[in-house]
């Protein structure tokens, strides 16, 4: 959400000064009258009517004016991918070296056995780690035994499904182990097609809600108001050409 903040000149026109955005996370409401449409946002004791606010509000459902962030799809695999890293440098640090365990002689008492398990426990890899243990007490690392999960497959698996979400498949290719090279084409053209929607949507928000009441506060409400429009360039992938090169690089 921003909001129209300018000043009225010595003509009496409205200069806009900015839009100035009123952040998701200062609000404390959204208002919407009975038939669905946005009546006015709340931050704190501050109200602010719909005549006055530009609302980008993406992948609107009726009557909601809360919308949905185009990087939501990707949060689950965002978070699941930032576990397995945690985990996996778990999995080093605990597995690269062995599990430090400690067989105590015949005749250990609880004290010892305490004292054992401490030295174990204690046990760090450096260049000049050592330790003593009693006599009879034998020290072993021990490794891995069995299989274990592949976590970075499962990273791989988690970077290629957030790439799917937002249609930049073509990110991965050379790193994946399948899939054919030759698809980089289709695939660039997909984000041209998808940059090219949100830019309509942006333009049509923008001329509906800040070209559109400028004309009726300083032209009159029957005067035709011009539209915010682009152009896609004659190469629809030149939009995403500099973003592979700078991958690549």
């Amino acid at each position: 959400y921003f909001e129209q903040v300018g000043t009225i000149d010595d003509a009496g026109r409205f200069r806009y000064r900015k839009l100035a955005p009123r952040v998701p996370s200062s609000l404390t409401g959204i208002e919407a009258n009975p038939q669905g449409g946005l009546e006015a946002i709340n931050q704190g004791m501050v109200r602010i009517t719909s005549d006055r606010l530009v609302a980008y509000v993406w992948d609107q459902e009726a009557g909601s004016w809360t919308g949905r962030s185009m990087l939501r799809p990707l949060y689950r695999p965002w978070l699941v991918k930032d576990r397995l890293i945690r985990v996996d440098a778990i999995k080093h640090e605990r597995g690269g070296m062995g599990l430090p365990t400690i067989e105590a002689h015949e005749d250990a008492t609880p004290a010892e056995l305490d004292e054992l398990e401490r030295m174990a426990t204690a046990i760090r890899v450096g260049e000049q780690a050592g330790g003593v243990t009693p006599y009879g007490s034998r020290l072993r690392l021990v490794g891995t035994e069995g299989s274990i999960p592949d976590t970075l497959a499962s990273i791989r698996y988690h970077d290629e499904s957030m790439a799917r979400a937002l249609l930049m498949m073509f990110v991965q290719l050379g790193q994946t182990q399948t899939g054919s090279r030759a698809l980089g084409d289709t695939f660039v053209d997909y984000v041209a097609q998808s940059q090219q929607a949100i830019a309509g949507w942006f333009a049509g928000v923008f001329t509906e809600h800040v070209i559109q009441d400028w004309f009726d506060w300083n032209v009159g409400t029957d005067a035709p108001a011009p539209r915010l429009v682009f152009h896609p360039p004659a190469d629809e992938r030149t939009s995403t050409a500099d973003l592979v090169s700078l991958i690549s690089a």
